[in-house]
């Protein structure tokens, strides 16, 4: 479902949609699928470390086990930071204008690892144009959800129209334990990953 981005620059503001282009998009998908006798979808299940359980596909999806095989609910967990205090949770990009007044040289662009692409579709013109005669490109923080540390995105304009490229973040949180969570009220992000392989 198409959202929309406000881009501040100066004293203006820019409202776009924002499209996510994927490889299903580019070049559609095959789906394989393994049917048993009775006409129903197999799949890949986990035994437990006892070998007593069998767990589906869902299974983890609400929680996990602790090293102590104690059942935690995903929205109960909080990241830590080394001095454990909580990390905090920065709003999505969608919830306030971003404000784009820092730039990236093209060299240090080409160093990063990219893992999604958006095109805006109705991108102002004096936007464009603006992203077009920048050196090297626009870039700012991106949360597609609240989440504890944003990604790098950055504006690319072609004669196909504005993109905008989210990169994988430098900033990696080093894990210290399960016995370091605390509750928390919202759900964990699921990212959002774009496959380069078929460039």
């Amino acid at each position: 479902m198409a959202k929309n981005l406000v881009f501040k620059l100066g004293e203006e503001d820019f409202s776009s949609t924002i499209v996510k282009i994927d490889r299903e998009k580019l070049y559609g998908r095959i789906v394989k699928k393994v049917i048993d006798d009775d006409g129903e979808e197999c799949y890949a299940g986990h035994i437990s470390a006892d070998g007593l359980h069998i767990f589906g596909k869902t299974s983890f999806d609400s929680g996990y086990l602790n090293q102590d095989g104690l059942w935690l609910e995903r929205k109960s967990l909080k990241i830590l930071n080394q001095q454990d205090q909580v990390c905090p949770e920065l709003p999505s990009s969608f919830d306030h204008p971003i404000e784009l007044n820092n730039t990236l040289a093209t060299e240090d662009y080409l160093m990063m690892n990219s893992k999604s692409v958006y095109h805006l579709l109705d991108a102002p013109v004096k936007l464009v144009s603006a992203v077009r005669d920048q050196d090297g490109f626009f870039q700012f923080p991106f949360n597609y959800r609240p989440h504890h540390h944003p990604d790098t995105a950055v504006l690319i304009s072609n004669d196909l129209g504005l993109f905008m490229v989210v990169c994988e973040s430098g900033q990696q949180f080093e894990y210290i334990g399960q016995e370091h969570f605390l509750p928390m009220d919202d759900d964990e992000d699921d990212s959002d990953e774009f496959d380069f392989a078929m460039m």
